[in-house]
């Protein structure tokens, strides 16, 4: 594996003669004489000290559901959204970040394992705007009106897909932060699962919109929007469901089955604020079932 370091505008190259970070373990003849296994090349940004690395990850296109990693991913019925301790709400959470030159914004990210949340990468890395990427994260589940949340960490890194960085576009508008402190065994975990094709589907987006000081009502402080899927081109969605600015990064959630799953990841609106975002992908699967 080909391991390339950067820091302070200076790169240096390295070969590392261990195994890749997902391990390909279990996969028969079959799985690979069927092109199920690909690699993908995730950068890993390490907030703690600043490298930012480029790694190999090997994918096995067969995993499309973390369902099954999940012992307590209990279904969800609709009436008690408005409260911020009720699941899965308390796994999704505000992320406060600053940026290079010291600038600090909002968004929103969710909890796919215990220390692992998943958030849109335009809201880590921005460089369209100048801000740059991320030097500090802290994620806090369950944040309510009156500023309380019942669990909180900081990351130590964050992942991006290397064609995020590429093309910046929105197929890849996806990243995983690493935390400090596993918040998701005491809050809660959101599965992620790959569909083929939600045209025609109900979801749900949760997230912490722009108005979230002025507009609670009730200690609701997160925006909770419902509509169909109106179009799926296989790797992006657009849906009928409201999002605003802060929203970025939550679940787009599949409430078909009354079960919370998330199939995509809120990334952009159009003029009438309905949401559109990348779908989970294998790849997405991968690295959470392995925690990268």
């Amino acid at each position: 594996m080909y391991v390339k370091n950067q820091k302070n505008n200076r790169i240096d190259w390295s070969v590392i003669c261990l195994s890749m970070p997902v391990c390909a373990v279990g996969f028969d003849d079959t799985v690979r004489d069927n092109n199920k296994i690909s690699t993908e090349i995730i950068v890993e940004h390490n907030l703690d000290d600043g490298t930012i690395t480029e790694k190999t990850y090997v994918i096995n296109k067969n995993l499309t559901d973390t369902t099954e990693f999940i012992a307590d991913a209990s279904p969800f019925f609709l009436d008690p959204v408005d409260q911020v301790d009720i699941y899965p709400s308390c796994a999704i959470g505000l992320l406060r970040i600053k940026f290079e030159g010291g600038i600090e914004t909002e968004a929103t990210g969710f909890l796919v394992a215990d220390d692992l949340v998943l958030t849109a990468a335009h809201c880590v890395q921005q460089y369209t705007n100048g801000y740059g990427n991320a030097t500090s994260i802290y994620f806090y589940p369950g944040y309510d009106a009156v500023g309380s949340y019942p669990a909180s960490s900081k990351a130590h890194a964050y992942y991006v897909s290397i064609g995020w960085g590429e093309s910046m576009n929105s197929e890849y508008d996806w990243a995983l932060l690493k935390l400090s402190i596993p918040v998701g065994s005491k809050v809660g975990i959101i599965p992620c699962r790959v569909e083929s094709s939600m045209t025609g589907k109900n979801v749900m987006v949760i997230g912490y919109p722009e108005w979230d000081h002025i507009d609670v009502g009730n200690g609701r402080i997160q925006g909770v929007s419902e509509g169909k899927v109106v179009e799926d081109n296989g790797v992006l969605m657009r849906t009928q469901a409201e999002g605003r600015l802060g929203t970025s990064g939550g679940p787009i959630l599949d409430i078909e089955n009354w079960n919370f799953t998330a199939v995509g990841v809120v990334s952009g609106k159009n003029i009438f604020n309905h949401v559109s975002g990348p779908k989970i992908t294998t790849t997405v699967v991968n690295l959470i079932k392995n925690h990268l």
